[in-house]
Protein backbone atom coordinates (compact mmCIF):
# COMPACT_ATOMS: atom_id res chain seq x y z
CA UNK A 1 0.00 0.00 0.00
CA UNK A 2 3.03 2.40 -0.01
CA UNK A 3 2.68 3.34 -3.00
CA UNK A 4 -0.07 5.97 -2.13
CA UNK A 5 1.53 7.85 0.87
CA UNK A 6 1.70 11.44 2.31
CA UNK A 7 -1.23 14.17 3.10
CA UNK A 8 -3.92 14.01 0.13
CA UNK A 9 -7.21 15.37 -0.60
CA UNK A 10 -10.54 13.79 -1.76
CA UNK A 11 -10.55 15.74 -4.92
CA UNK A 12 -14.31 17.52 -5.80
CA UNK A 13 -14.89 19.45 -9.04
CA UNK A 14 -15.69 22.90 -6.97
CA UNK A 15 -12.14 22.70 -6.32
CA UNK A 16 -11.49 23.49 -10.43
CA UNK A 17 -10.30 27.40 -9.30
CA UNK A 18 -7.77 26.55 -6.87
CA UNK A 19 -7.10 23.24 -7.96
CA UNK A 20 -3.21 24.19 -9.02
CA UNK A 21 -2.35 25.57 -5.52
CA UNK A 22 -3.92 21.93 -4.03
CA UNK A 23 -1.44 20.73 -6.51
CA UNK A 24 1.45 22.16 -4.76
CA UNK A 25 0.70 21.09 -0.94
CA UNK A 26 -0.97 17.53 -1.35
CA UNK A 27 1.49 14.71 -1.84
CA UNK A 28 -1.60 12.40 -3.70
CA UNK A 29 -5.47 12.59 -4.22
CA UNK A 30 -8.11 10.43 -3.94
CA UNK A 31 -10.98 11.18 -6.91
CA UNK A 32 -14.53 9.37 -6.53
CA UNK A 33 -14.72 6.03 -8.92
CA UNK A 34 -18.45 7.09 -9.79
CA UNK A 35 -17.89 10.73 -10.32
CA UNK A 36 -14.12 10.18 -12.95
CA UNK A 37 -15.28 7.09 -14.90
CA UNK A 38 -15.67 7.21 -17.41
CA UNK A 39 -13.51 9.67 -17.97
CA UNK A 40 -14.69 13.54 -19.42
CA UNK A 41 -17.02 13.99 -16.57
CA UNK A 42 -16.67 17.05 -14.93
CA UNK A 43 -13.76 16.93 -12.01
CA UNK A 44 -11.44 14.92 -14.13
CA UNK A 45 -9.02 17.65 -14.30
CA UNK A 46 -7.27 16.11 -11.70
CA UNK A 47 -6.35 12.97 -13.25
CA UNK A 48 -4.10 15.03 -15.02
CA UNK A 49 -2.04 15.68 -11.91
CA UNK A 50 1.41 13.90 -11.51
CA UNK A 51 0.42 12.95 -7.64
CA UNK A 52 -0.23 9.08 -6.94
CA UNK A 53 -3.56 9.08 -6.61
CA UNK A 54 -6.80 6.35 -5.35
CA UNK A 55 -10.39 6.09 -7.04
CA UNK A 56 -12.68 6.19 -3.79
CA UNK A 57 -15.91 4.21 -5.10
CA UNK A 58 -19.17 4.57 -3.02
CA UNK A 59 -21.78 2.05 -4.88
CA UNK A 60 -20.02 -0.80 -5.98
CA UNK A 61 -21.36 -2.55 -2.35
CA UNK A 62 -18.78 -5.53 -2.20
CA UNK A 63 -20.96 -6.76 1.23
CA UNK A 64 -24.18 -7.43 -1.22
CA UNK A 65 -24.85 -11.33 -1.77
CA UNK A 66 -25.26 -11.20 -5.30
CA UNK A 67 -22.35 -9.26 -6.41
CA UNK A 68 -20.69 -9.84 -9.27
CA UNK A 69 -18.01 -8.02 -11.84
CA UNK A 70 -20.26 -7.41 -14.73
CA UNK A 71 -18.37 -6.20 -17.77
CA UNK A 72 -19.30 -2.42 -17.64
CA UNK A 73 -17.29 -2.59 -14.48
CA UNK A 74 -14.48 -4.30 -15.83
CA UNK A 75 -14.01 -1.43 -18.55
CA UNK A 76 -14.07 1.23 -15.89
CA UNK A 77 -11.76 -0.49 -13.79
CA UNK A 78 -9.54 -0.79 -16.98
CA UNK A 79 -9.71 3.10 -17.35
CA UNK A 80 -9.32 3.60 -14.27
CA UNK A 81 -5.92 1.84 -13.78
CA UNK A 82 -5.13 3.39 -17.10
CA UNK A 83 -5.33 6.68 -15.51
CA UNK A 84 -2.74 5.98 -13.09
CA UNK A 85 -5.43 5.03 -10.28
CA UNK A 86 -2.96 2.84 -8.10
CA UNK A 87 -5.38 1.98 -5.00
CA UNK A 88 -9.33 1.49 -5.39
CA UNK A 89 -11.49 1.50 -2.35
CA UNK A 90 -15.29 0.89 -1.16
CA UNK A 91 -17.14 0.60 2.19
CA UNK A 92 -17.62 -2.18 4.49
CA UNK A 93 -21.26 -2.33 3.87
CA UNK A 94 -24.24 -2.46 1.72
CA UNK A 95 -24.92 0.23 -0.49
CA UNK A 96 -27.51 -1.50 -3.27
CA UNK A 97 -29.71 -4.67 -2.67
CA UNK A 98 -30.31 -6.46 -5.98
CA UNK A 99 -31.88 -3.66 -8.30
CA UNK A 100 -32.43 -1.29 -5.54
CA UNK A 101 -29.96 1.43 -4.43
CA UNK A 102 -30.04 2.47 -0.34
CA UNK A 103 -30.35 6.22 0.90
CA UNK A 104 -27.36 4.97 3.40
CA UNK A 105 -25.00 2.38 3.80
CA UNK A 106 -26.38 -0.73 5.67
CA UNK A 107 -24.59 -2.88 8.37
CA UNK A 108 -23.11 -6.30 7.61
CA UNK A 109 -24.14 -8.97 10.01
CA UNK A 110 -21.24 -9.53 11.82
CA UNK A 111 -20.78 -13.33 11.61
CA UNK A 112 -17.82 -15.52 10.40
CA UNK A 113 -19.38 -17.08 7.34
CA UNK A 114 -20.43 -13.54 6.13
CA UNK A 115 -17.13 -11.83 6.49
CA UNK A 116 -15.69 -15.05 4.18
CA UNK A 117 -18.35 -14.40 1.45
CA UNK A 118 -17.26 -10.47 1.93
CA UNK A 119 -13.76 -11.75 1.92
CA UNK A 120 -14.33 -13.37 -1.79
CA UNK A 121 -16.06 -10.23 -3.36
CA UNK A 122 -13.18 -8.39 -2.17
CA UNK A 123 -11.29 -10.45 -3.62
CA UNK A 124 -12.10 -10.34 -6.53
CA UNK A 125 -13.05 -6.52 -6.64
CA UNK A 126 -9.16 -6.98 -6.06
CA UNK A 127 -8.25 -9.49 -9.39
CA UNK A 128 -10.95 -7.70 -11.86
CA UNK A 129 -9.30 -4.11 -10.99
CA UNK A 130 -5.50 -5.57 -10.78
CA UNK A 131 -4.71 -2.94 -8.48
CA UNK A 132 -4.85 -3.15 -4.12
CA UNK A 133 -8.69 -2.77 -2.98
CA UNK A 134 -9.37 -1.37 0.54
CA UNK A 135 -12.29 -1.22 2.63
CA UNK A 136 -13.79 1.62 4.90
CA UNK A 137 -15.43 1.56 8.06
CA UNK A 138 -19.06 3.15 7.70
CA UNK A 139 -21.09 4.96 10.09
CA UNK A 140 -23.19 2.63 12.01
CA UNK A 141 -26.76 3.37 13.22
CA UNK A 142 -28.28 -0.36 13.30
CA UNK A 143 -26.53 -3.68 14.40
CA UNK A 144 -27.75 -6.91 13.80
CA UNK A 145 -29.67 -8.93 16.39
CA UNK A 146 -27.61 -12.02 14.61
CA UNK A 147 -24.08 -10.34 15.32
CA UNK A 148 -21.67 -13.01 16.49
CA UNK A 149 -18.54 -10.73 16.11
CA UNK A 150 -17.30 -7.12 17.44
CA UNK A 151 -17.06 -4.42 14.81
CA UNK A 152 -12.70 -4.79 15.03
CA UNK A 153 -13.00 -8.85 15.09
CA UNK A 154 -15.01 -8.93 12.33
CA UNK A 155 -13.06 -5.97 10.01
CA UNK A 156 -10.17 -7.65 10.99
CA UNK A 157 -11.29 -11.06 10.14
CA UNK A 158 -12.18 -9.51 6.49
CA UNK A 159 -9.08 -7.98 5.92
CA UNK A 160 -6.97 -10.81 7.04
CA UNK A 161 -9.12 -13.07 4.76
CA UNK A 162 -9.24 -11.01 1.62
CA UNK A 163 -5.81 -9.97 2.44
CA UNK A 164 -6.98 -6.55 1.64
CA UNK A 165 -6.54 -2.89 2.91
CA UNK A 166 -8.71 -0.52 5.51
CA UNK A 167 -9.26 2.58 5.10
CA UNK A 168 -10.03 4.04 8.16
CA UNK A 169 -12.61 6.98 8.76
CA UNK A 170 -11.60 8.65 11.64
CA UNK A 171 -14.99 10.98 11.19
CA UNK A 172 -16.99 7.94 11.13
CA UNK A 173 -15.49 6.68 13.77
CA UNK A 174 -15.93 9.73 15.88
CA UNK A 175 -19.23 9.49 14.97
CA UNK A 176 -20.23 6.09 15.75
CA UNK A 177 -18.44 5.87 19.09
CA UNK A 178 -20.58 9.27 20.32
CA UNK A 179 -23.74 7.56 18.32
CA UNK A 180 -23.06 4.16 20.40
CA UNK A 181 -21.12 4.97 23.33
CA UNK A 182 -17.80 3.18 23.05
CA UNK A 183 -13.86 4.14 23.20
CA UNK A 184 -12.58 5.10 19.61
CA UNK A 185 -9.46 4.80 20.85
CA UNK A 186 -9.91 0.88 22.13
CA UNK A 187 -11.53 0.52 18.24
CA UNK A 188 -8.12 1.56 16.49
CA UNK A 189 -5.81 -0.51 19.54
CA UNK A 190 -7.88 -3.20 18.45
CA UNK A 191 -7.37 -3.23 14.36
CA UNK A 192 -4.81 -4.88 12.99
CA UNK A 193 -2.64 -1.51 12.38
CA UNK A 194 -0.53 -2.92 9.32
CA UNK A 195 -3.43 -3.12 7.55
CA UNK A 196 -4.48 0.30 7.49
CA UNK A 197 -3.88 1.42 4.25
CA UNK A 198 -4.87 5.49 4.38
CA UNK A 199 -6.84 7.69 6.77
CA UNK A 200 -10.31 10.08 5.88
CA UNK A 201 -10.63 12.80 8.02
CA UNK A 202 -13.71 15.03 7.45
CA UNK A 203 -16.32 17.08 9.45
CA UNK A 204 -19.56 15.95 10.20
CA UNK A 205 -23.01 17.83 11.58
CA UNK A 206 -25.47 17.07 14.26
CA UNK A 207 -29.06 15.78 13.65
CA UNK A 208 -31.96 15.08 16.30
CA UNK A 209 -29.73 14.08 19.21
CA UNK A 210 -27.46 12.24 16.39
CA UNK A 211 -24.13 13.35 14.86
CA UNK A 212 -24.09 12.16 11.35
CA UNK A 213 -21.24 11.97 8.31
CA UNK A 214 -21.80 15.23 6.49
CA UNK A 215 -18.40 16.53 5.20
CA UNK A 216 -20.21 20.33 4.84
CA UNK A 217 -18.30 21.47 8.21
CA UNK A 218 -14.70 21.59 9.71
CA UNK A 219 -12.84 18.93 11.36
CA UNK A 220 -13.85 19.03 15.23
CA UNK A 221 -11.10 19.28 17.89
CA UNK A 222 -11.62 16.15 18.97
CA UNK A 223 -11.09 14.24 15.56
CA UNK A 224 -8.10 16.15 14.91
CA UNK A 225 -6.98 14.54 18.32
CA UNK A 226 -8.36 10.77 17.45
CA UNK A 227 -6.47 11.17 13.86
CA UNK A 228 -3.06 12.13 15.48
CA UNK A 229 -3.45 8.65 17.73
CA UNK A 230 -4.41 6.93 14.53
CA UNK A 231 -1.30 8.12 12.91
CA UNK A 232 0.66 7.09 16.00
CA UNK A 233 -0.38 3.50 15.93
CA UNK A 234 -1.22 2.33 12.90
CA UNK A 235 0.92 1.52 9.99
CA UNK A 236 -1.29 4.34 7.58
CA UNK A 237 0.57 5.63 4.98
CA UNK A 238 -1.46 8.40 3.86
CA UNK A 239 -4.05 10.78 5.30
CA UNK A 240 -7.18 12.04 3.27
CA UNK A 241 -9.32 15.34 3.49
CA UNK A 242 -12.80 15.05 2.41
CA UNK A 243 -14.89 18.32 2.08
CA UNK A 244 -18.63 17.64 0.35
CA UNK A 245 -19.89 20.92 -0.12
CA UNK A 246 -19.39 24.20 -1.81
CA UNK A 247 -19.87 26.25 1.56
CA UNK A 248 -16.06 26.15 2.57
CA UNK A 249 -13.92 28.88 0.55
CA UNK A 250 -10.54 28.41 -0.51
CA UNK A 251 -8.83 29.14 2.35
CA UNK A 252 -10.85 27.49 5.47
CA UNK A 253 -9.69 24.07 3.01
CA UNK A 254 -5.75 25.16 2.66
CA UNK A 255 -6.04 25.90 6.42
CA UNK A 256 -7.32 22.38 7.45
CA UNK A 257 -4.59 20.65 5.08
CA UNK A 258 -2.03 22.92 7.53
CA UNK A 259 -3.67 21.23 10.48
CA UNK A 260 -3.21 17.79 8.45
CA UNK A 261 0.39 18.35 7.55
CA UNK A 262 1.56 19.39 10.86
CA UNK A 263 -0.48 16.53 12.75
CA UNK A 264 1.28 14.11 9.55
CA UNK A 265 4.85 15.75 10.62
CA UNK A 266 4.59 14.55 14.37
CA UNK A 267 4.30 10.79 13.28
CA UNK A 268 6.23 10.42 9.26
CA UNK A 269 8.80 11.86 7.94
CA UNK A 270 9.16 12.78 3.97
CA UNK A 271 6.54 12.05 1.49
CA UNK A 272 6.27 9.83 -1.68
CA UNK A 273 3.76 11.03 -4.03
CA UNK A 274 4.47 14.49 -5.13
CA UNK A 275 6.52 14.90 -8.27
Amino acid sequence: MSEFAGVGISYRPEFADFQQRLAEVVDCVEILFEGSFPVGKEGTEVLGWPHQKAAHAMTLSPARADFQIQPELRLLLAEARDNGIVLLSDHLSYSSVGEYSVPNFFSCTRTAAEADRIAGNIAALREAAQMNVAIENPVTFLSQPSDAMSETQFVNTVLNTADCGMVLDVNNLYIDAKNNSFDPYDYIRSLDGDRIAYLHVAGHAHYRGLLVDSHDSNVDAEVWQLLDFALGTTGAAAVILERDNRSATEEVIMSELDILRSIWNRHRKGTACAA
